[in-house]
């Protein structure tokens, strides 16, 4: 008889692993579940894990506050050493950071955004744990941050680490990464709507409609799990604040190009510090520079503590209007610094929470002016900050949509729909005038990785057109017959063509879109030629061009083919180069530099 240890019986959590998901994918198809059936199922894992997710980052840090802010003056002796609140807060984030993920520094978005162009939706399991712990901390002690970013990282790492166990397709994979961004949006601002466009306006950017479901479901199961918890209430109580007057519309014009020109401005200071800081300081150990940062705005706090911390209760003043002009100018500033300090020194938080301080202290200050100094303005302050929240978060993300609608879920306030999805639109506008970056991207283009519609162009900024271009290719003559044209075009691989004259020379382009009508109409075949229906003259494409120029070619003029020319004043085509060799390159050049990165 042979016995069997009892601890060999235990399986180990690899194996535990696998056979999870071997019983789970049985199940499915016992049940007959097609693959997107199984996604949405995970994204109500997802959507429940990040509400849950989401309940304890906020009680750690309500309990972080308490334990050392409320009890502050008993245990440190002495007001003057407040900044020493801030500094541990720093250092702690700092030391997670440098020893454990380097992902949990900073603001977390564009950590997630990272992932999804340049890692193939890989997110290390453990940023849940070591995110929520050092921005928790960072916040708890006096840091000046937001929430937002920490949770949308945490449910985003939670999404990409149960697509990870299924071992789910990259696009699958991004799509449960988006899953937790909109349930960690929907749980901490209880604005599941909001949530959604977030994550498909800020996060995927390209997405599909069959990442359309998933997203919402998680969302709303993430707000349900919320709601259970703490009731259906919304973040900032207001005043039922109505749109007065038409000829008020202007001054909200003026507001929102404020925002926007301050919302820049917020930006590059921001960046401006994290350069400083990581550039400058170079004496100093990584972990240590959060904690100087920390210091700095904890002695900002000794004069004013409202610019610490994530600052919900200043906004609700500002939107009751119980600001005095100076005070919002002042916190106005400092929230500025105090944020770009926290954050570009390497602590941990998120930049939506400071937005949302920033932009209703500027619409207050605004709204007060207005009153004092401007004719016809009727609406009282607190609706100038309310709207200025929404211009200055639209400035600073360039997500006109998301910004507008997660305003109205937090405030409840409907009737001043209007001038806030003005102001919105403006503000984007304007901003995006002045940088073309939003405080999520810039980031990335500050280390090389641009972002273009959800790709990352410094793949292919280093490859030249040459090295894929097709030097044999079909091209048209100019007095080649429409019917002829339209039998090429059915049988060959492209639909847009050069054309020609006797002496190669190029005349034009062929584009399908052009003569799709025409087509139908067979009579027409006998009377027009190719110089008949020449379309628009394409950009010009060099050997020398980068694909990354390609690229935004394709998408600008929604074509498959482009001529390449020998040089841009001759015109005479070396080659001619698709949309389907580029993308081949771009996906070939991706796997590549992730088998690097995992190789490394």
């Amino acid at each position: 008889m042979v016995s069997v240890d009892a601890e060999s019986q235990k399986l180990n959590p690899v194996t535990r692993q696998h056979v999870i998901k071997a019983l789970l994918l049985r199940l499915s198809s016992m049940l007959n579940l097609t693959e997107q059936h199984f996604l949405i199922a995970l994204a109500m894992v997802v959507g429940v894990g990040g509400g849950a997710s989401s309940i304890l980052f906020h009680e750690l840090l309500q309990l972080t506050q308490e334990v050392f802010f409320s009890q502050a003056q008993g245990w440190i002796g002495s007001v003057f050493l407040l900044p020493l609140l801030p500094a541990l807060g720093g250092l702690f984030a700092g030391l997670i950071a440098v020893y454990y993920a380097g992902e949990a520094r900073g603001a977390g978005v564009s950590e997630v955004i990272r992932a999804i162009v340049t890692r193939r939706g890989i997110i290390r399991p453990r940023v849940m744990w070591a995110k929520g712990l050092a921005s928790g901390v960072t916040l708890g002690m006096g840091g000046s941050g937001g929430s937002e970013g920490p949770i949308v990282q945490i449910g985003a790492a939670l999404g990409s680490g149960v697509g990870q166990i299924f071992k789910l397709s990259e696009a699958n994979l991004k799509t449960l990464i988006a899953c937790g961004a909109s349930a960690g949006i929907a749980a901490i601002f209880n604005a599941p709507i909001a949530g959604v466009l977030f994550a498909l306006e800020v996060i995927l950017v390209d997405f599909t409609v069959s990442a359309f479901a998933p997203v919402v479901i998680s969302a709303v199961l993430s707000a349900v799990v919320v709601h259970e918890y703490w009731g259906d209430l919304a973040v900032f109580t207001v005043p039922d604040y109505h749109f007065v007057d038409a000829s008020e519309l202007g001054w909200y014009l003026v507001l929102a190009a404020l925002a926007g020109g301050v919302g820049v401005a917020f930006i590059r200071i921001l960046y401006g510090t994290d350069h400083f800081f990581e550039h400058r300081l170079t004496h100093l150990p990584i972990w240590a520079k959060p904690a100087l940062g920390g210091a700095l705005v904890g002695c900002i706090g000794l004069v004013f503590p409202e610019v610490m911390g994530v600052g919900y209760p200043t906004i609700g003043k500002a939107l009751h209007g119980d600001l005095l002009f100076q005070t919002a100018a002042v916190f106005l500033l400092l929230k500025v610094v105090t944020t770009s300090l926290t954050l570009g020194s390497g602590g941990s938080g998120g930049f939506f929470a400071p937005s949302l301080f920033i932009g209703a202290a500027l619409g207050e200050a605004f709204g007060l002016f207005a009153q004092s100094y401007l004719p016809g303005v009727v609406s009282p302050p607190g609706a100038f900050a309310l709207v200025g929240m929404g211009a200055f978060v639209a400035g600073t993300t360039h997500a006109p949509l998301t910004a507008t609608l997660i305003i109205f879920e937090m405030t409840g306030s409907y009737h001043i729909i209007l001038p806030l999805m003005f102001t919105t639109i403006v503000a984007v506008v304007v901003a995006r005038s002045i940088e073309s970056e939003s405080i999520y991207s810039l980031k990335l283009a500050r280390e090389g990785v641009r972002l273009h519609h959800g790709r990352d162009l410094s793949v292919l900024e280093q490859i030249p057109v040459s090295k894929i271009m097709r030097t044999e290719y079909d091209f048209i003559r100019e007095h080649t017959p429409l019917g002829e044209i339209v039998s090429l075009i059915q049988h060959g691989s492209l639909h847009d063509f050069p054309v020609l004259n006797r002496d190669g020379l190029f005349l034009g382009m062929i584009w399908f879109r052009d003569i799709r009508e025409v087509m139908l109409e067979n009579d027409m075949y006998a009377f027009l030629i190719a110089e008949d229906v020449l379309g628009d003259a394409p950009p010009q494409l060099l050997p020398r061009s980068s694909l990354a120029e390609a690229l935004v070619q394709f998408t600008r003029h929604d074509t498959d083919a482009l001529p390449v020319f020998r040089s841009p004043s001759d015109n005479h085509l070396v080659g001619v180069m698709t949309r389907a060799d580029l993308m081949r390159c771009y996906e070939r050049e991706l796997l590549l530099r992730e088998r690097e990165t995992v190789s490394s």
